[in-house]
């Protein structure tokens, strides 16, 4: 070990240290929360183009597979690429977001907000989307075969090349 927190806070191995098994959770929600603050404050335009091209999304993907985001306010997030298989967002506010290419396999996401979001080439599929309210979001490309979306809200939606459910 080095003197002060040096390699194990390169690590994330000191917020577990100080607060235990809440300290990765929180470490890691934090590291998603800065991540998000950061792309909406670097200077994302609020003018631009309602779809992107889903071939756009580069970088490694984030890793939050599983996770418990039920409620949060992810309001223009940008959380291209990212992976979200089997997470909760139920209730989350996901408006003006930009998921594309995102991996959502089998979350649970009955009643989020998606109003405005940008899901080009994003994988639903499986996932339960219970009374989620897509409007006005760009779907081009979005797979989502085999997803619950009982009470959907599809208004003003772009679904340009989607690979939606049959009701």
């Amino acid at each position: 070990m080095t003197s002060g927190m040096g390699s194990e806070a390169e690590n994330g191995l000191w917020a577990s240290r100080i607060l235990g098994p809440w300290g990765v959770g929180l470490g890691l929600l934090l590291a998603f929360a800065i991540g998000v603050g950061l792309a909406s404050w670097s200077g994302a335009s609020s003018s631009r183009q309602r779809c992107s091209d889903p071939s756009l999304a580069s970088g490694p993907p984030l890793d939050l597979r599983g996770c418990d985001l039920r409620m949060l306010n992810l309001r223009d997030g940008d959380l291209r690429g990212v992976d979200l298989r089997g997470s909760q967002l139920e209730g989350a506010d996901l408006s003006g977001a930009r998921l594309e290419g995102a991996d959502l396999r089998g979350a649970s996401m009955n009643g989020a907000l998606l109003k405005g979001a940008d899901l080009s080439g994003a994988d639903l599929r499986g996932a339960s989307l219970v009374g989620t309210g897509f409007v006005g979001a760009c779907l081009r490309g979005l797979k989502a075969s085999g997803a619950d979306t009982t009470g959907a809200d599809w208004t003003g939606v772009d679904a340009t090349g989607a690979d939606l459910p049959k009701e």
